[in-house]
């Protein structure tokens, strides 16, 4: 027997936000300064592995400026 489970629709403002929302990642392997500019454009996510990230933050400081890093507080 098959069993299908209908969920109901998110809500209209969640919807939205997952519609609207910019994330960046930023990981190993890829293009660097590629990466440095998407970080430049201030997308609300960033999801980075922390040895890209700290050597982004090397190269240029000022990619964190107002930014709110999971766990460790705003810049």
């Amino acid at each position: 027997m098959t069993v299908h489970m209908l969920l109901p629709p998110p809500p209209l403002p969640l919807l939205l936000l997952l519609l609207l929302l910019q994330v960046t990642t930023v990981i190993g392997g890829m293009e660097q300064q590629q990466q440095a500019q998407a970080v430049k454009r201030k997308p609300h996510v960033v999801v980075a592995t922390p040895g890209r990230l700290a050597a982004l933050l090397e190269t240029d400081s000022n990619l964190a400026s107002g930014a709110c890093i999971l766990g460790g507080g705003c810049r």
